[in-house]
């Protein structure tokens, strides 16, 4: 296993800054600590209080003037569009919201979601022949895909079809011979916010075409936004804060049928970790476990959304028992061999549509870039996911040669390539690796934002730590560190999947719970890394314990 370093998410504080937090928004003392070291002077309030009215203008978008005469003049001809998504929630979602965009605008509108395992990640061109046989003329709109698919744009030209490609994902050196192309990370883009997720390009177009009416759908961007664990920083902070709003009180139809079947509809404010936690995995288990299609047609009102969302409960229920089985098979793969600098392992049995969720839990085991394959037909199909500070997207790129086709970023890639290649493959990854990096990049970091003792936890505390969401990528969950904790009492939970605890410094005690770790393997005394919270049955302060570090 690997080691655990335990790291200060921010070195320095300001300490005048987090005064005047405290005085100004009558913040407690540790969480002004936390803001004044996560933001400049000038970003505190813009933080503290997201607006629409800080959202950019799409028109910055150096094609968004073409994307939307291109639609404006199909929508004038009645041409009909074709809107290629993705499988995941933020393709699903993408796909969604640019579809109710169009319809209002009357348009003819066909959606092609792909296959995970027939077709995989991108446009392809069976969704450009379908189209083309609709028109000679049509136009295709990507979301969330496209920038990788020169091959297939190329095609769609060499048909006749217009082309708009909407996709956040890192560009590669040719891109795509579309007639317009809105991608933020694209090389020269005048738009100033990059880190926005498909949904999030797809909104902006669908405010550059409706304006303030687009705003009807924010919850479809908010929801794409943290599932896609873009950073929640800027404008992302403000489309997941007011979505969330709108998630809480007034969501579309098709969202509202899962908020139900979930639950979730009982609650005051939906957070970001619900959104996380709750509803993007249900979303994610349509394209996963069967067809993304489910989830697209319960967002869309195009089906029974109540129906559909209890087929996407089951479906994340079958998820959740064949992302478990493979964990099981590869970890005991793992335990059987010496730990190389990167785990790569295929089974012709294993999911491809589960095998990036198994990578995930493989690398905060093993601190290891993971990559994970299953079979389809001749060819391996596989999601990789790393650690910070080894860039998957460049590794991969060294052996493009071999691959059918791939994509991602830094943290988290797919790819297909034939069975033959997989060996050259493995083994020229392993070559990169021992060239680029060492065992040093291999422990496992902890962070946390301040120390506290037990006594310091307290309703105000817990009360200030709300200004921190919506939390996620970028703008992590405040966790702070409990140093030299006797853990005083253990009892089991869940059938022992889970551990309820009693803390200890001195005189003063809390409860907490430790989640995936049995009582055999929670230590006697510990330094450890909590959330506070309140409890749902006493009202009291109580901890999640995220890890114990001896």
């Amino acid at each position: 296993m690997p080691d655990i370093v335990l790291k200060k998410r921010f070195a320095e504080t300001d300490t005048k800054l987090s005064e005047k937090i405290c005085k100004s928004f009558d913040i407690h003392p540790k969480v002004a600590d936390i803001l004044a070291a996560r933001l400049k002077q000038d970003e505190v309030l813009s933080f503290l209080q997201p607006a629409i009215k800080e959202l950019k203008d799409p028109a910055l978008f150096c094609d968004m003037k073409k994307a939307v005469g291109l639609i404006r003049a199909a929508a004038a001809g009645q041409k009909p569009v074709m809107i290629c998504g993705d499988y995941d929630a933020d393709g699903v979602c993408a796909a969604a919201l640019l579809y109710l965009t169009l319809k209002q605008l009357r348009m003819d509108v066909r959606v092609y979601l792909p296959d995970r395992v027939r077709e995989g990640y991108g446009i392809s061109k069976h969704a450009v022949k379908e189209i083309s046989e609709k028109s000679s003329d049509a136009l295709l709109i990507s979301v969330d895909c496209g920038v990788s698919n020169y091959d297939e744009v190329r095609y769609a030209r060499s048909l006749g079809i217009r082309v708009i490609i909407t996709d956040h994902h890192e560009c590669p050196p040719v891109l795509p011979p579309a007639d317009a192309i809105l991608n933020p990370k694209r090389p020269g883009e005048t738009y100033p916010f990059k880190s926005l997720c498909g949904t999030g390009v797809a909104f902006k177009l669908s405010c550059a075409l409706l304006g303030k009416n687009a705003f009807e759908w924010i919850d479809l961007a908010a929801l794409a936004t943290i599932a896609d664990l873009v950073p929640l920083c800027g404008e992302n902070r403000i489309i997941a804060a007011k979505g969330l709003y709108k998630m809480s009180r007034a969501p579309i139809a098709g969202l509202a049928a899962l908020l139900i079947e979930t639950g979730l509809s009982q609650k005051k404010d939906i957070c970001a970790e619900n959104v996380a936690f709750v509803l993007a995995p249900r979303i994610n288990a349509a394209g996963r476990m069967s067809s993304a299609r489910y989830a697209f047609d319960m967002l869309t009102g195009m089906g029974d959304s109540a129906s559909l969302a209890k087929k996407l409960c089951t479906f994340n229920q079958h998820r959740q028992s064949a992302q478990e089985t493979i964990i099981r098979s590869a970890e005991s793969r793992v335990a059987a061999s010496n730990l190389p600098d990167c785990l790569m392992l295929c089974d012709d049995a294993w999911d491809i549509g589960i095998v990036g969720l198994a990578a995930s839990n493989l690398v905060q085991k093993y601190a290891r870039p993971t990559f994970l394959f299953g079979a389809n037909g001749e060819y391996y199909t596989g999601s990789a996911r790393s650690v910070e500070g080894i860039h998957l997207y460049e590794m991969i790129a060294e052996a493009k040669d071999l691959l059918v086709r791939f994509g991602g970023h830094e943290m988290a890639a797919g790819m297909t390539l034939r069975k033959q290649n997989f060996p050259l493959f493995q083994n020229r990854i392993q070559q990169y690796m021992q060239a680029h990096y060492s065992g040093k990049d291999y422990v496992r970091t902890e962070y946390y934002d301040e120390i506290i003792s037990i006594r310091e936890i307290t309703p105000k505390l817990i009360e200030s730590l709300s200004c921190l969401e919506p939390c996620g990528s970028g703008n992590a969950s405040a966790v702070f560190l409990l140093r030299d904790t006797e853990i005083a009492e253990k009892r089991a939970i869940s059938g022992g999947k889970h551990t309820k605890l009693l803390l200890r410094q001195g005189e003063h005690t809390i409860r907490g719970v430790v989640f995936g770790k049995s009582v055999c393997d929670v230590p006697e005394h510990a330094n450890i890394l909590i959330t506070p919270t309140l409890s749902d049955y006493s009202g009291n302060p109580e901890v999640i314990v995220t890890d114990f570090v001896l």
